[in-house]
């Protein structure tokens, strides 16, 4: 066999086919949801000193659970789609220390280019799988300063991928529901107090779920 007899065996056999100019359709899918930050962002144990204090208790700081808003805008083809996304996430980060909370503010921008396989499961069902890379930034240096705690980060921009998966419910040809839940994991230069205390490079699990709509154009 060629080949170029072979990858339209190739693009069938992962649903890839066909890709042609017929099946191309533009997409816009705003959305809304939260964000699930999952590792702490810096860690004191009890009878150290953290933050350029001395503590009796443990200390932990990390951003608080928020909303999210964004946008994902591509082009999808039978089976798949390409996308870019920019996520808004106006957070907090907190400190927690024997039960008191100190909180200042922070806004993280996403900005994601992502790979989505659609897999039809039913008449006006779609599951589809998500996975991609981008940068994440921090728009402001650790906000704690603002209330006298030693700064240990500043902002800037990390890189990051990201995978997940979710659902589309099409209302109608143009129309569809997209719920969908995504891990965003990128490296944060972070702070753990252990034998070499210092700021580490730590890997960090923001995880959002969101639902949304998506509004197709066809060709």
């Amino acid at each position: 066999m060629t080949t170029r007899a072979c990858i339209p065996s190739i693009a069938l056999a992962l649903g890839l086919y066909p890709v042609g100019v017929g099946a191309q359709t533009f997409e816009i899918s705003p959305f809304g949801g939260g964000a699930v930050f999952m590792e702490d962002l810096a860690v004191c144990p009890a009878n150290t000193s953290c933050f350029g204090q001395t503590t009796t208790t443990r200390v932990t700081r990390g951003h608080d659970t928020s909303i999210a808003l964004g946008t994902h805008v591509g082009v999808r083809f039978t089976r798949f789609a390409l996308e870019g996304t920019f996520i808004f996430v106006p957070t907090d980060i907190t400190t927690k220390q024997a039960g008191v909370e100190s909180s200042g503010g922070q806004t993280i921008l996403i900005y994601g280019a992502n790979v989505r396989v659609d897999i039809p499961l039913r008449r006006f069902f779609r599951a589809f799988v998500v996975g991609g890379a981008g940068v994440k930034q921090h728009t402001k240096n650790d906000p704690l300063t603002e209330i006298g705690f030693q700064p240990q980060f500043e902002s800037g921009i990390d890189a990051m991928f990201n995978g997940g998966g979710g659902l589309l419910l099409e209302i109608s040809q143009r129309l569809a529901v997209r719920l969908e839940v995504r891990d965003y994991v990128s490296k944060f230069d972070a702070w753990e107090l252990t034998s070499d205390a210092g700021t580490l490079e730590r890997w960090q699990h923001d995880l959002l779920l969101t639902v949304g709509t998506t509004i197709s154009s066809f060709d």
